[in-house]
């Protein structure tokens, strides 16, 4: 002790020191956070696992600003508005500002798309017809699909209407309206179709990404070759699971030619993923991974995400928007 009765830290080892990590683990969180930024500008997901690591940004987001806030409450100030800038990029790339947007019912005039992942061996079918149906969609993409024929049987008992519908493997689509595969290449995982809307033809795709992030060509090309397809075929809707957040390199290839609905038109992150189907998703869901686009001369008015059925492990995504014929 001193003359004064206080503990002296004298010739103790810096890490020994009070203080010592509340100083310095903040400020490498803000370190950690600008060098992810640098390698995700840098590589995207070209590296084994990368995309894996990307798929994180909302979570290492928090982890900034909670830095940021620390080292604020510490007078570290110049540090504390670094982390917070870094913190909020992160926090806001992909995400949605219309504070009108929500689960409400649809504008006069528009189409709403409704696009859920169920989860391959999920058997209620019933429950997922009756949420499906509950969101008065026009167009329904669903994928992972483990009984085709139950759920379009559900789903005309739960809507009280005869739905017109195409499917491929895990993968289908029901509308209101008449529906037919669509002509055009052929891409394994995506299921193409045509619908008549006020007797035009309204195309409409959806998909279920390969998800192997220790193999990134492999999530590349698939990417790759869907970028390329519907820049030349120039569907209105690209909607599905795409195993990818908006930090993720085949979110990235299509948000260059289409526009996001929730980025467009949502609030928020809109996490889709995990739902109760799985166990982590008893914690809540953290990440976008199902998406809905949206060709760039359409007005997206409205994006939200709904709940997820009994035996989901996605929430759906739920999109309006306005098509001219």
């Amino acid at each position: 002790m001193d003359r004064a009765g206080r503990v002296s830290h004298a010739g103790q080892p810096l890490w020994r020191r009070p203080g010592f990590y509340l100083h310095w683990i903040p400020r490498l969180a803000v370190i950690g956070l600008a060098l992810w930024l640098l390698s995700w500008f840098a590589i995207g997901d070209s590296l084994r696992y990368l995309g894996f690591i990307h798929s994180g940004a909302f979570i290492y987001g928090l982890m900034g600003l909670l830095a940021a806030v620390i080292m604020a409450v510490r007078r570290d100030f110049i540090w504390a508005g670094l982390g917070a800038v870094l913190a909020l990029g992160v926090l806001s790339h992909g995400n949605g500002y219309n504070m009108s947007a929500g689960e409400a019912a649809k504008e006069a005039g528009s189409i709403r798309v409704v696009s859920a992942s169920l989860r391959g061996r999920n058997r209620q079918m019933e429950a997922a017809a009756e949420r499906l149906a509950s969101y008065d969609a026009d167009i329904i993409a669903v994928q992972e699909v483990s009984d085709f024929a139950q759920l379009s049987s559900a789903l005309e008992k739960a809507s009280g209407m005869k739905w017109q519908s195409v499917s491929k493997g895990p993968l289908s689509i029901f509308a209101r309206g008449p529906v037919e595969y669509s002509t055009g290449e052929e891409l394994d995982s995506v299921l193409k179709a045509q619908i008549s809307y006020k007797g035009n033809p309204l195309a409409i795709w959806t998909i279920r990404a390969p998800k192997n992030y220790a193999r990134p060509a492999e999530n590349r090309a698939f990417s790759v070759a869907l970028r390329n397809s519907a820049r030349e075929e120039k569907p209105h809707f690209v909607v599905g699971d795409y195993n990818a957040t908006q930090w993720n390199d085949s979110y990235v290839l299509m948000d260059a030619i289409m526009q996001n609905a929730q980025a467009s038109a949502g609030l928020g992150q809109g996490s889709s993923f995990p739902a109760r189907g799985r166990r982590s998703g008893i914690l809540g869901a953290f990440a976008r991974i199902d998406h809905i686009f949206v060709r760039n001369d359409l007005k997206v008015h409205n994006a939200f995400t709904g709940q997820a059925s009994a035996g989901a492990d996605h929430h759906p995504v739920i999109a309006d928007v306005t098509v001219r014929p």
